[in-house]
Parts: C-alpha cells; structure tokens; sequence
C-alpha cells in the first residue's frame, strides 16, 4: 500500500528552519523526532534536517567511532577486525529499518541502501590495505557512510509516516569548490552550493548528511568531530535561516553539567560569546567555529531537548545584534523574570559567572629557557614548532625564561579499541622532542582546566578571589592561572583527579545561595538596553 505524501505549502516568504540532531538522539529516540520533532514544526515553516550518524548507545560507541576504528584497523593490517566492524554496522542498520519502518517496500528499499553503503566501505578499506597507506580523503569517504545513512534512515522514516521528505547527500559538495582552504570565501561558496540543493527539494523535507565532503587534510583534522554543527551552520547561512535548533537530550545550557552536578540550573537565555567559551573549555554545546558561523549569518541558536519539544530549551543571542525586533527570542525570554524581579545569587552580586564547566585531559607543560637565547627567540622557537605540528594551546602563561601551557592530550582521533586514550597524542611528541632544543621541558599529565565564564565575571574582583579561596579551602591546589586572555573566563589547571570536586565546589559558592534562580545576566541587559 502507498501512503499518500503530505505536501507543506511553500512560498517565497516563508521562513527556514535548520533542526540538528545528534547520533544518540537519533539512535535512541528516532520516532519521536519524526512524529514530535520535525512533523510538527515543517507544518508551519520551511524545514531543513541536518543528521549526525547514529549511535544506539552512546558517543563513543556510535557508527563515526566505529568507522574510525575500521579504518585504523585496516592500516594496521587488522582488515578481520575492520570487516567484522562493518558488518555490525550493517546489522545494527538493517534491524533498525525494518524495526521503524513499517511499510514493506520502503524499508526494503533502505535496507538496499544500507547494504550498498556498507559494501562501498569495504571496498575503500580493501583498497586501503592492498596500496598499505591510508589518505584523509578516503578517511572522509569511509567516516561520511554514517551521515549518509543515518540521512536516508529518517527521510525514509518521514515518508513512512506520510510526511515527504527528501534525502540530500551533500558528502561530496565541497570538492567541487576549487579552492577549499577553511576561509569565509570558501564558506559562502559552500553555503551557495548547499542551499542550491536543498531549495531544489521544493515541497518536500529536505534531510541532510552533516557531512559536506572532502577537503584538504580532511574533515577531522580540519574542523573535528563537531563537523555536523559546523555543517548545520553553513546551511543556515546559505537559506538565511531563522533559527539553527541543536537537539540533544538535555533541556538546553545548565551553569555546570547536570550529569556531575545536580543542582545544575538551565540558562533559558545565553550570549554567542558566552557558549562560545563554554564550548571552548569543555561544554558540548555547539561547534566552537559553527557558532562564530551562525552569528555572522544573523541566525538564532536553540539548544532544545527531543523528549520535550515543546519545552523553550536555552536561547543563543548573538552579542552585536539588536534583538528587539526579534520574535523567537521575546517569545524565549516569558521563562525569565525582569531584571528587577530576579533573586539574584550571592546578595545580588550581578558579576558572577553564569556557568563553570572543565575540559579533561589536558597535559601542562613548562618550559624553561636554556638560557642561550633572548626571551622573543625563545617564544617565537616555541610558538614556531607549535605551528609545524598545527597543535592548539588551550592555555598559556609566560614570562621572559618559562612558559607554561594546557594542551589537551587526547589521543588522535581513531583513538584505540576499547577507547582508552593515550598519555600524549604522537603530534605532541613530536612537538615535545623539538621543544627541548629550547629548554627543559616538564610534562604534567593527567590535568583539568576549570572555567568561569560569564561576560560580568572578570570584571568582578570578587569572582577571582572567591575561586581560588574556595580551592584553596579545601586543599585543591592550582598549577596555572588565566585571567585577562579571556574577556569572559576565568580559568585555572588543576589535577584532573580534583577535578568533579572542584566543579561541585564552585557550583555551590557561585550557585547555591538561597532561593537561587538561574542567571542570564548579558541576554537581559541586551534586552534591556542596559
């Protein structure tokens, strides 16, 4: 039986929406997002899907993980393991379509699909083990199978439920750009060729891949895993989006991870700068780069919850726009008392933070100058085997003979088989043999960096000594310090085994004061004209 297609009318006035979801949502709760989610909203308004690749369990065991390890396998003369990797895969997929799509000749028709996909993963893993050497674009080629299926799984989903839907494979789309070098030409360049596609679904749902194709030095080492963010972000400048929705399974922004911190409040309302750093220091809110991208578009951020869609979620305002005529955001802000009415924590201290989160796995090194060379010699040799290594200081503290830096250690990106990381990632060796040419070199593993964040906190004398006196109460030593790199964070190193007390601790000193509401403190002043 054919299940008659719904058809949203279109107009050249309608507004776009660009809906993100993660693997995990995805994985776990694939109905509720095509019945509740996205059915509802592309009643209304123009609808653009953007899919991560499924994960039934968690992050690290989802199909961009598994097909990383494949490919690492496949280079260590390890294709048994790849291939009973794949046919997981397949298996996993196959179930999943004939589990969620009830009419026959569609899922027969994903299975097809999925079947199709998964060959051509071990042909390019085959070939990779026949010339024994490994290449960024069939790394892209091999990652980009879970967006692709994960894409066709949820167009094929929408259609089983009479809603119509498009899948729109954008894998391939950046290597028609000439130039690919990660730069605003290239982005909106990129933007032009993906609305182009998408516009040319017309009527119907479009469904994305997050994934846009290889580029030089490939996806991963270029942009990270947070590429379908980044992804989403090009597509809402290419449409002129309204609004880029982020659906995850948490309510929205909490002022500390809720999983570690119970009391964790949501922020119904946030500045881009402001999840910009907590995106930086550790939060999984959106992609660092794909926010920036957003902002400069004039397009809004929601972060929202797929098990409570109707719920407001958290609000991302960009900081240099005027939002009065903006309708999304007074419609968000019904959830936050006026600035008058709020029962400000901390006897009304207005500069607190508004959020503290950590980023784990972070190596410190000092170097100490060898004493043959002048301080900017020393700082440029430094900064200049950084470059070579194309390796990221999170960060730094110097003066004319020591440097001390935080870089975050996580192994490389394929990561191992049970997803152990290594103490140092091979591009930091390196690094660390070259910098011994400029001093002595200590390496301190296994180390946290705590941040305040808040576009009042470091104006706040306050905030800085309530930090560090809550530390050192309680016996947490602090190994560096930066405060002033950041207009809005300030951070410190600590031992990663301190870290969750420490994040409790300062939780409760910024958070916990009684009859304490959440505080938006930078949306409200922009509302407010302050």
């Amino acid at each position: 039986m054919t299940i008659p297609q719904i058809q949203f009318p279109q107009s050249d006035g309608e507004s776009w929406v660009v809906q993100k979801f993660g693997g995990t949502s995805l994985g776990k709760y694939p109905l509720n997002i095509v019945e509740n989610v996205i059915g509802p909203a592309a009643r209304h308004q123009r609808v653009v899907v953007v899919c991560s690749a499924l994960s039934t369990t968690s992050k690290k065991e989802g199909t961009t993980n598994r097909l990383l390890k494949a490919y690492k396998h496949c280079l260590d003369s390890e294709f048994n393991i790849s291939s009973i990797i794949i046919r997981k895969i397949r298996t996993e997929h196959v179930t999943a379509a004939y589990d969620y799509i009830k009419t026959p000749h569609l899922a027969a028709d994903l299975v097809k699909i999925i079947e199709h996909g998964c060959d051509q993963v071990m042909e390019l893993l085959q070939a990779t083990r026949t010339i024994g050497l490994g290449t960024s674009y069939i790394l892209d080629k091999v990652i980009s199978t879970g967006e692709r299926l994960a894409c066709f799984f949820i167009a094929t989903a929408l259609r089983d439920r009479g809603i119509s839907a498009e899948a729109v494979d954008l894998s391939e789309v950046a290597s028609s750009i000439a130039n690919n070098a990660l730069d605003y030409s290239f982005y909106d360049s990129l933007a032009r060729l993906m609305a182009k596609r998408i516009r040319s679904c017309q009527a119907t749902v479009p469904v994305v891949t997050g994934f846009f194709g290889p580029i030089d030095r490939g996806v991963l080492s270029q942009i990270g895993r947070g590429y379908t963010d980044f992804c989403a972000s090009i597509i809402c400048m290419g449409l002129q989006a309204e609004e880029l929705q982020v659906w995850k399974e948490v309510e929205g922004i909490f002022t500390a991870d809720p999983s570690k911190v119970p009391s964790a409040k949501m922020l119904p309302v946030i500045s881009s700068e402001e999840a910009s750093e907590l995106t930086f220091h550790g939060s999984e809110v959106v992609h660092y780069a794909a926010m920036r991208l957003a902002m400069r578009a004039s397009v809004s951020v929601r972060i929202k919850n797929v098990l409570h869609p109707q719920a407001p979620g958290t609000l991302v305002v960009d900081d240099w726009r005027s939002t009065a005529s903006s309708p999304t955001l007074v419609g968000s802000l019904e959830c936050v008392p006026p600035r008058d009415q709020q029962d400000w924590m901390n006897d009304g201290d207005l500069e607190a933070p508004i959020a503290i989160t950590s980023k784990d796995k972070i190596v410190l090194m000092n170097i100490r100058s060898a004493g043959r060379l002048k301080a900017h010699s020393f700082l440029a040799g430094i900064f200049a085997v950084f470059d070579k290594w194309n390796l990221s200081i999170d960060l730094i503290c110097t003066s004319e003979v020591q440097v001390s830096m935080a870089v975050h250690s996580e192994a490389s990106i394929l990561g191992d088989e049970d997803g152990d990381f290594e103490p140092v990632r091979k591009d930091i060796k390196g690094a660390i043999a070259q910098l011994q040419d400029y001093g002595d070199v200590e390496l301190l593993h296994k180390r946290t960096i705590i941040s305040l964040v808040g576009k009042q906190a470091t104006r706040s004398l306050g905030v800085t000594g309530r930090m560090f006196s809550t530390l050192s109460e309680n016996r947490i030593k602090v190994e560096m310090m930066a405060h002033g790199a950041s207009k809005i964070t300030v951070s410190c190193v600590i031992r990663e085994q301190d870290a969750e007390r420490s994040v409790a601790l300062l939780h409760a000193a910024f958070f916990a004061a009684p009859q304490a509401h959440t505080v938006a403190t930078t949306a409200l002043d922009s509302v407010n004209g302050l």
